[in-house]
């Protein structure tokens, strides 16, 4: 709350806010047109965004309408805004978005909303202030989370493996904790993927170590080129690898455990990977998830090899 009287933001604000939100419902389908038209005009912009825009427009609705949405009685609702806005800091961190397009993309952003609001009540100066004092504390929260990602990112290296430069087993698993906590908060799917690597041990005694040890390196190439970029990859130990994939159900799961083992497959033509795949349920913790997804990944082996296996929950739930 005293973030709030730094910014200024009181219960007047509050009340003009639900206004702004009117007019910018109105016109939030050529808000988004037009912003992203404007950053689609830029490379690096271009090259982000990508295969998101589609999803990234649907998003940019959902704030617009959503845009101050809280009440200054109720600390509850404020604090579930800032959650809001500060993952929105870290998400950009992950995808690679740096601070200057962050902070360009949201003056646009003012501009076109200003605009919207502007055209439906001309004349109305208030509302414009109190959209601006609110527009300056989101950006200001999500550029604060992108810090903080950003020095955990540089201060994790430390925990990198050695021999992959994936994450190591600890910030693996930390990684893991931070964003379950997320997903249960909001009621969000997560799913973890347990990978072995098959007959690894043969190539160690057939060809040696350093081949083991270059095929473990390539296979890691393979997990993170094949994920998202918001998603975690780690070594979990040996030649098992844990994927943490953030807003995806087993459906989705399913889909990069298939397409992950199909390019480890056509990568090297005798190696292949186990899959074992768990996703959130309430209750579950950092161990249940790994416990679960390994378990699959056993059962993938005893059915044959290079092949995905989901855990017993969801098995029980197709009986």
């Amino acid at each position: 709350m005293a973030r709030l009287r730094l910014f200024d933001i009181r219960e007047a604000d509050e009340l003009r806010m639900s206004v702004v939100r009117d007019a910018l419902s109105d016109r939030a389908g050529d808000i988004v047109e037009e912003f992203y038209d404007h950053l689609l005009k830029f490379p690096e912009c271009r090259e982000i965004l990508g295969s998101r825009i589609e999803r990234l427009k649907i998003a940019q609705r959902a704030y617009l309408v959503n845009l101050g949405d809280f009440r200054l009685s109720d600390p509850d609702s404020v604090a579930r805004y800032f959650e809001h806005r500060l993952r929105v800091g870290i998400a950009h961190q992950r995808v690679g978005l740096r601070p200057h397009i962050y902070a360009g993309a949201y003056a646009k952003l003012g501009e076109l909303a200003a605009r919207a609001v502007h055209e439906r009540h001309p004349g109305r100066c208030e509302l414009l202030s109190s959209l601006h004092r609110i527009l300056i504390l989101d950006s200001h929260l999500a550029l604060e989370a992108y810090q903080v990602a950003r020095e955990m990112v540089i201060s994790s290296t430390a925990s990198k493996d050695s021999l992959t430069e994936l994450e190591g087993r600890a910030s693996l698993l930390a990684s893991l904790e931070r964003e379950l906590a997320r997903a249960h908060r909001f009621e969000r799917p997560l799913s973890v993927l347990f990978l072995d690597v098959d007959q690894f041990k043969q190539v160690n005694d057939t060809l040696g170590h350093a081949a083991g040890d270059q095929l473990l390196k390539d296979v890691a190439r393979v997990l993170e080129e094949a994920v998202r970029p918001a998603d975690v990859v780690g070594r979990y130990g040996g030649d098992e690898f844990v994927i943490v994939l953030v807003e995806a159900d087993e459906v989705r799961a399913g889909e990069i455990a298939d397409r992950v083992r199909a390019k480890v497959e056509a990568m090297h033509a005798t190696v292949t990977l186990s899959i074992g795949i768990s996703s959130r349920v309430t209750g579950d913790n950092v161990s249940t998830l790994i416990e679960r997804a390994d378990a699959a990944m056993y059962a993938a082996k005893g059915s044959g090899r290079n092949r995905v296996s989901f855990s017993s929950l969801r098995a029980a739930k197709r009986e």
